[in-house]
């Protein structure tokens, strides 16, 4: 989920260029990220998109750029670092998509998207390389559903793909409704009285976080979830959740953000899969569905467990609050011999 953000000055790096003999349809530059509003981010360090355009068959295209050193997406340990960060891509889908409702579908931007499912895969057929130049990706973007009141749009069902060289990268799918910033305050207002909550949010002091070698991560910062403890239903953990981390909170929330709650349910999947196997594995496929929002001022707790099939591991994790499910996350691991 994402709160709303303020509407962004004009981008004439992304316009459509015309002829009055021939419509002429530019390709997106790589030269310089577009509009931090269009992907709702506060840091321009943080957009990784550079150019956006509408195809002559009537689809939409975001070319992207990924950071080859990153923070937060690039801090792994050496048994986590051997293919693309599948969550770095699951960042790249979320801006191509708002982007493109923004720019091409009519959502302003001080829309309120709430992220309803998610569904990403990595489809490359070999590991993702490690170039000494930025790699320019293209993101297809087709709102493939929509959502409408009236002619207005108010969500939708988007699917993706990304290529790197015409070559397939990762897909992904989501589904998620646009709110205006009044719709979004009486839910959040709703969804706080449901709990018991009143006033403006207020963040817990962050929980003492997990060995991040536990979790697949180097530094510590980058933990959001404590020590994995062992119990009837599986390997559990509460969310860890410091407002200060300059990519998760890269601007102000007054809610959990998915991002986090994904990263959580990751890191005890990491967790779980260091536990019960000695093979490398490699996160191949992530689905995730949200239910409620997740409240900054109360704790949550993500419960994992685990079912095979052949040689891939499953590892479904459950994030709920004051005894309420929240989301649902099942993360898919095969072995890194799977490539070979």
């Amino acid at each position: 989920m994402c709160s709303p953000c303020a509407s962004p000055r004009p981008d004439r790096s992304t316009t459509t260029s015309t002829s009055t003999k021939e419509p002429r349809i530019p390709k997106p530059s790589y030269n310089r990220t577009i509009h931090r509003d269009l992907v709702h981010r506060a840091s321009v360090a943080e957009v990784f998109v550079t150019g956006l355009r509408a195809t002559d068959d009537g689809r939409h295209e975001a070319a992207i750029q990924l950071p080859r050193s990153h923070a937060y997406f690039g801090d792994h340990t050496e048994a986590w670092l051997r293919s693309g960060d599948l969550l770095l891509l699951q960042e790249a889908f979320r801006q191509s998509g708002m982007a493109v409702m923004h720019r091409f579908h009519g959502l302003p931007t001080s829309t309120a998207f709430l992220l309803r499912t998610l569904e990403i895969e990595d489809v490359a057929q070999t590991p993702w390389r490690r170039d000494p130049s930025p790699a320019r990706l293209v993101c297809d973007v087709s709102l493939v559903r929509p959502f409408l009141a009236g002619d207005r749009l108010v969500g939708g069902l988007v699917a993706m793909a990304l290529s790197r060289d015409g070559a397939p990268g990762a897909k992904a799918q989501y589904s998620f409704s646009g709110t205006t910033r009044g719709q979004w305050e009486a839910l959040r207002a709703s969804a706080r009285e449901g709990l018991g909550l009143t006033g403006e949010p207020r963040a817990l002091a962050p929980g003492e976080r997990a060995s991040p070698a536990t979790v697949g991560r180097i530094d510590r910062r980058n933990v959001v979830i404590t020590e994995p403890r062992e119990s009837e239903e599986g390997l559990r953990a509460d969310l860890v959740v410091d407002t200060d981390h300059a990519t998760l909170f890269d601007h102000p929330l007054d809610h959990v953000p998915g991002a986090l709650v994904v990263e959580a349910a990751r890191q005890l999947a990491v967790a779980f899969v260091g536990k019960n196997t000695e093979e490398p594995m490699e996160l191949r496929r992530l689905t995730a569905r949200f239910t409620s929002f997740i409240e900054l001022d109360l704790v949550a707790t993500a419960t994992a467990v685990a079912t095979s099939e052949r040689d891939d591991l499953s590892v479904v994790c459950q994030v709920s609050q004051k005894g309420r499910d929240a989301a649902s996350i099942t993360l898919q691991y095969r072995p890194v011999r799977a490539w070979t």
